[in-house]
């Protein structure tokens, strides 16, 4: 009998022990000083994580920094090369996460003791907990279990999985590109014009602008002044070439494409009775190559392309999409026209817009990132904002009416 009052004595302390040890557990997770130091920790990391080069830039950084490799490798062993996916930085969420949650168990309590307007407040407090424990849940799926690559596709090409950080990835489902487009950027260009010339007489204060066409003449003096040789020019074109090279055996100056990669004009000049030739080039408008007389002018010229849009940007892409088929199970799922800013969502993944080829017009890369702790985080954030504004707006609102309820009875 003594024994078995024994046994059960020790049983009790067994257990009283275990909860008195569950006590202080729960209490150093939710003292000030432990969250305190894991945030300080995790403020360590995010600023080694934004000073050094991470992932992909790591690849950039020592194209760059040959020299750096040992340093790098190193940083990477240590995780600083990764520092949002590492082992380490998952850990510190973790204890912090385990810190809220303390904080927050111990809050549920302080509800049910609470009364009036104090009761709101603790429930607002106890929501915004909830609301950060949601978002760090959601910012470790998305380390954990999260997926970021691109997918490489042509028109008419059907393609299952994508490229990712550790080789390929399967997708469940197929991406079909049905047409892949390329806008331009354009300029106006007047019909029967080859683009503008801008003439400037520095000595005479003359700036003027003319639209050009082959074989065009122009006599320009000073507005206002009576025109004399001593303050009138006179300009021709002579040529446009759409594409100059200076070639073959006596050196010409010829076309060889009807593109305009490199558009010149030849001009006559006639300055105070001097005559000259000119070559004045869009693409490099402080570049002249002169002929017999060239020097002798004080004349400055500037040739603007109608058809390069004064050449680069005409060039230049101002938008390209993607016209997509999401097939699963031999059967068109999904389709979608998808830009940049404009991405397509299913089953979790969404397709983004992110590149093409300037030499392969057919073929585009798609970027493909699939966040589980996408819903979490955006939850998190709106019930911040419903327990920060019963912390802070509600909650004293009904505390100032009650107390002044209480002074006029």
């Amino acid at each position: 009998m003594a024994t078995t009052t024994e046994n059960t004595s020790q049983g009790q302390g067994s257990a009283g022990g275990a909860q008195a040890g569950l006590r202080d557990l729960l209490a150093g997770l939710a003292s000030f000083r432990f969250a305190l130091t894991v945030v300080l920790l995790l403020a360590v990391a995010c600023i080694v994580g934004s000073v050094l080069p991470q992932g992909e830039q790591v690849d950039r950084y020592l194209a760059v920094n040959p020299g750096a490799q040992g340093r790098m490798q190193v940083l990477a062993v240590l995780g600083l090369t990764h520092v949002f996916s590492s082992w380490w930085f998952v850990g510190l969420l973790v204890a912090f996460a385990a810190s809220l949650l303390a904080c927050t168990a111990r809050r549920f309590g302080a509800i049910r003791r609470a009364t009036g307007p104090a009761r709101l407040r603790v429930l607002g407090s106890f929501v915004t907990h909830v609301s950060i424990l949601l978002v760090l849940l959601g910012g470790v799926m998305r380390v954990l279990w999260g997926e970021k690559g691109v997918l490489g596709i042509r028109e008419h090409q059907l393609v299952s999985q994508y490229e990712g950080p550790k080789g390929l990835r399967p997708l469940p489902f197929s991406v079909h590109l049905q047409k892949f487009e390329i806008e331009m950027h354009t300029a106006p260009v007047v019909a029967g014009t080859i683009g503008t010339l801008l003439v400037e007489w520095p000595e005479q204060a003359l700036r003027r602008e003319f639209p050009v066409a082959l074989h065009q003449t122009w006599e320009v003096a000073p507005a206002g002044e009576v025109a004399t040789t001593g303050n009138t020019c006179r300009i021709q074109v002579l040529r446009y070439l759409p594409d100059l090279v200076v070639g073959g055996a006596v050196q010409e100056a010829v076309s060889r494409s009807d593109e305009p990669n490199n558009p010149a004009l030849q001009l006559q000049v006639v300055v105070g009775g001097t005559t000259s030739t000119n070559w004045v080039f869009a693409r490099f408008p402080d570049f002249g190559a002169h002929g017999a007389g060239a020097a002798a002018h004080p004349l400055r010229f500037r040739f603007v392309s109608a058809g390069a849009s004064a050449a680069p940007r005409s060039r230049q892409i101002k938008a390209f999409t993607s016209t997509l088929q999401l097939v699963e199970g031999g059967v068109v799922v999904r389709e979608a026209v998808v830009r940049v800013n404009a991405p397509l969502s299913y089953r979790g993944y969404t397709l983004y817009q992110s590149g093409y080829n300037p030499q392969d017009p057919a073929w585009t890369s798609l970027q493909v990132v699939r966040d589980p702790g996408v819903v979490l985080v955006l939850t998190g954030f709106v019930l911040m904002l419903v327990g920060l504004t019963v912390v802070f707006c509600v909650s004293p609102g009904m505390a100032s009416r009650a107390q002044g309820t209480g002074l006029k009875t």
